[in-house]
């Protein structure tokens, strides 16, 4: 007669579920994109977190001068053109061939 002792181990740490390994996935993809995004507000001005700084750091009055210059009150007078224009042709009478 043969004995069969069956071993069970048990093990007492939990393994990490599939729901975990998703939320483990997720904050490390936001976290890189959180780090690319300071780093090109820091080098280049770009980016989401520069352009809320760009907005945050903008006075009223600075607010105030974009709005006259879009209704043309900062505007004096009108820029010179490129070029000259020619005088114009002043025909006074109509003249008979001899």
């Amino acid at each position: 007669m043969s004995l069969r002792i069956d071993v069970v181990l048990r093990v007492d740490s939990p393994t990490l579920s599939s729901a975990a390994v998703i939320g483990i996935v997720i904050g490390s993809v936001v976290l890189l994109l959180l780090i690319a995004d300071l780093l090109c507000c820091a080098f280049g001005n770009l980016g989401i977190l520069a352009t809320l700084c760009r907005k945050t750091k903008r006075s009223p009055s600075d607010l105030d001068d974009e709005a006259k210059l879009g209704s043309g009150s900062l505007i004096k007078e009108r820029p010179p053109s490129p070029l000259p224009l020619p005088p114009p042709i002043v025909k006074l009478g109509a003249t008979t061939p001899l």
